[in-house]
């Protein structure tokens, strides 16, 4: 069956900067994360039109967005993947059943946004 577009403003809390994928233009997967996210929120039926990409430039960026690390996917202005870490300009990595990666798998990101 497919599933019904769901637009952001079925969410509690919703607005242009709801759907936010935070990084470092200068780490890796600052580019791919944003499509990987993208492609989530396609497929989970939102609007991936609403999607903020959001620069995370130096360390006082960083502490004031609570941003633990590039690639940061947040929805509803939480973090999809908290890290109980100190807020860092810093890559993060996630665990994926191919071992450690720069981005989630997809399957994660879609359960991520499907829990919220």
């Amino acid at each position: 069956m497919p599933q019904r577009s769901r637009s952001p403003s079925e969410f509690p809390g919703v607005g242009s900067d709801w759907l936010r994928a935070q990084g470092h233009p200068g780490l890796p997967q600052y580019r791919p994360a944003a499509e990987l996210f993208r492609e989530a929120l396609t497929a989970e039926g939102i609007a991936a039109d609403r999607l903020t990409i959001r620069v995370v430039a130096s360390e006082d960026d960083a502490t004031a967005l609570a941003f633990h690390g590039s690639p940061t996917f947040t929805a509803g202005g939480g973090d999809l993947f908290p890290a109980p870490s100190t807020p860092a300009l810093s890559c993060l990595v996630y665990l994926t059943s191919h071992g450690l990666s720069g981005l989630p798998a997809p399957a994660a990101l879609r359960a991520a946004l499907a829990a919220t």
